[in-house]
């Protein structure tokens, strides 16, 4: 499943980076960028700043996915609030790479979830602003917008609350 869920990620991530750079020329100059639950528009951006930010979004939802697990590896157990911490990152090195390898699959999940989200926004936002229309469903992003921090919240915690005994 870790592997699957790493090409997953890779390949919607490339996606998500790839998409805008074929669709940049078609976009207005000042897009519609922002929608109610009904699809209307009610708050536009120039183009250059939306892609600056929403590149920045990407990044960082990113690159917090592979350096979380890193940093967990290398700072001492006091500084992390995770049930039975002792137990996880002190007493043997298997259990800290278990820790570190549910940790980096909850992440890997939510960040999986935050590209799918960043990629249907911006079919919205393709298709408002270059056809005047949004097809894309927004009860799916709404969705996926509380099914990602719920997942990303709930799994560590489920998964570390009872360890093994030997």
């Amino acid at each position: 499943m870790r592997l699957i869920l790493k090409w997953l990620w890779t390949f919607l991530l490339m996606f998500v980076i790839l998409q805008p750079c074929f669709t940049y020329k078609a976009l207005p100059d000042v897009m519609a960028v922002y929608f109610d639950f009904f699809g209307k528009p009610n708050f536009w951006l120039q183009k250059t700043r939306f892609f600056i930010i929403w590149y920045a979004i990407i990044g960082i939802t990113n690159i917090a996915t592979v350096l979380v697990p890193l940093i967990i590896k290398r700072f001492p157990a006091c500084m992390f609030f995770i049930p039975e911490r002792l137990y996880w990152l002190k007493t043997s090195e298997d259990n800290k790479t278990e820790c570190i390898q549910i940790i980096s699959t909850a992440l890997k999940v939510t960040s999986l979830l935050i590209n799918l989200i960043l990629f249907l926004l911006y079919q919205c936002i393709i298709e408002y602003n270059i056809i005047s229309a949004v097809y894309t469903p927004f009860t799916i992003i709404i969705a996926l917008e509380v099914t990602a921090p719920v997942f990303a919240l709930s799994y560590p915690l489920i998964r570390l609350q009872n360890p093994k005994r030997d």
